[in-house]
């Protein structure tokens, strides 16, 4: 595969203003992590690439200059040559990804900036930046700050889609596209770095490469005083320097009385992409043939077809998953009702022993919310379980509390996190599980206090309220609540106040 050739040149100043808060780098070869860069020098493009980045700080005094700089200084950091070598970058999804990550790193390293000194909160920074890797060029954005490629054939194209006021008139069909150059309220954007009322969201495109491309990335500071016509005019008169290409520019932008800082990049792509055109002599008996050319595709199949079984299998991966969360969850879903209904069954059960002339020997214990026969000795009370809520409100209050059972009941509930028993003055739970789902938990024992134990708890909410009661007249800071069930725990409730 032939080796792509490039050339690059950059140029930013101040122009209009009296300081100069854009910035921008280059890094020419990012496998060794090579900055910076010779003017229209040829260079071969390396394995991890090469990046070109323009941002354009806003904010006011210094802060717009120091807004764009942590910008560049967070793409630099990630983009080093270390951190590089940690990823891959085969496929377009991971390389998209990690200009997301990127983008968004530096917009969280500029808000914390602002919140640590007050004198630059509030500031802000556009952004744009490309890298050329794997023949094809990745363009990410936040802001108003533009990229551009023009090809002799293709003509001039803007890559960029500007996040501002302006451009979603023309979007929406509210405003003519060949007004929105002199619109009153151009300046307006409504995506940024540093922007605290949102978390950065930037767009990312990939193109591919061409023989004869020019990329062009700016802040508006020169795409706002150089008509899109007039940019592809001056760079198609220059193609054959990028210093002479990048000086026309800056008259230009003179010449139309700028009014802001002027930041430009221009990268050329000068060899190695297009498709490679093969000669082969076939000999065939004693005459040789010479087959027409041979066309070879810029983007390996191996890669292509790699992507393809990959996005596949990814696919399959993911409907398994699904498929097997929604088995978990309707099957967790219809137990924990089976088990609650078996309690209630079980209760029902003994209470009906209870009233008839022979009573049976064996009591009931649940464990894991299963009913169980168990027998009990001569000493030990019956065990009560847990009554229906339909049946209880149907009975008398007086008469309900003649036929608890003055002993005691006790099971394990849901996954064993506790174990609860009760007398006829109050009722006890035993945590025999941490666990830190104290809400969950919580409402499965205000259940046990309505159910068995009459007790005028309706929500969880009520529970901590009678939690607080509770601590409070037995001594305890007042206002104290659960904040973790732990294994070892016992609470003790009365029930009576």
């Amino acid at each position: 595969m032939a080796i792509v050739k490039l050339r690059l040149a950059a140029r930013c100043e101040a122009a209009g203003r009296s300081s100069n808060e854009d910035n921008y780098q280059i890094i020419e070869n990012l496998s060794e992590g090579k900055w910076g860069f010779t003017t229209d020098e040829e260079i071969d493009l390396s394995g991890l690439g090469t990046l070109l980045v323009v941002a354009d700080g806003m904010g006011g005094l210094d802060a717009g200059e120091v807004a764009s700089e942590l910008a560049i200084e967070t793409v630099k950091e990630w983009f080093s040559a270390e951190n590089l070598s940690k990823e891959s970058f085969e496929y377009p999804f991971q390389i998209k990804s990690y200009i997301k990550k990127t983008i968004q790193a530096a917009d969280r390293r500029i808000k914390r900036a602002g919140e640590k000194d007050n004198s630059i909160s509030g500031m802000g920074s556009t952004i744009v930046l490309a890298w050329i890797i794997n023949r094809y060029v990745y363009v990410g954005w936040c802001g108003d700050s533009r990229a551009y490629r023009y090809n002799p054939t293709d003509g001039f194209t803007q890559l960029s889609h500007d996040h501002s006021y302006v451009q979603e008139l023309v979007d929406k069909g509210k405003l003519q596209p060949e007004l929105a150059f002199d619109f009153p309220d151009r300046n307006i954007i409504t995506r940024s770095l540093g922007d605290t009322r949102r978390k950065a969201n930037p767009d990312i495109l990939d193109f591919p490469l061409h023989n004869g491309d020019l990329f062009l990335l700016c802040s508006d500071g020169l795409s706002g005083v150089l008509r899109d016509e007039q940019l592809a005019e001056i760079i198609a008169a220059n193609t054959d320097s990028l210093r002479n290409c990048g000086n026309a520019l800056w008259k230009a932008s003179f010449e139309a009385e700028w009014d802001d800082n002027v930041t430009f990049i221009l990268c050329q792509i000068l060899s190695g992409v297009e498709v490679e055109k093969q000669e082969k002599t076939v000999k065939i008996g004693q005459q040789e043939e010479k087959p027409s050319d041979i066309v070879q595709s810029a983007t390996p199949k191996r890669n292509l077809q790699k992507w393809k079984r990959w996005k596949i299998w990814w696919a399959v991966a993911t409907i398994i998953f699904a498929i097997a969360v929604a088995t978990y969850c309707l099957k967790n879903h219809s137990s924990r009702f089976t088990k609650m209904e078996q309690i209630i069954k079980s209760f029902t059960e003994t209470k009906n022993k209870k009233n008839t002339p022979e009573e049976d020997e064996n009591s009931v214990v649940i464990t894991d919310s299963v009913a169980t026969p168990k027998t009990e000795t001569p000493n030990e009370p019956e065990r009560v379980v847990i009554e229906s809520e339909n049946k209880k409100q149907t009975k008398d209050k007086e008469t309900e509390k003649a036929e608890i059972d003055p002993g005691k009941y006790e099971f394990l509930y849901e996954d064993s996190i506790f174990k609860a028993s009760q007398n006829t003055d109050s009722v006890k739970f035993e945590i025999i599980k941490s666990t830190s789902k104290v809400s969950d938990t919580a409402k499965n024992m205000t259940k046990i206090l309505i159910d068995s134990c009459q007790i005028s708890i309706s929500s969880y909410t009520n529970f901590l309220e009678y939690n607080k009661l509770y601590n409070r007249n037995h001594g305890a800071d007042i206002g104290a609540t659960i904040k973790e069930f732990k294994e070892g725990m016992i609470l003790t409730y009365p029930k009576n106040l």
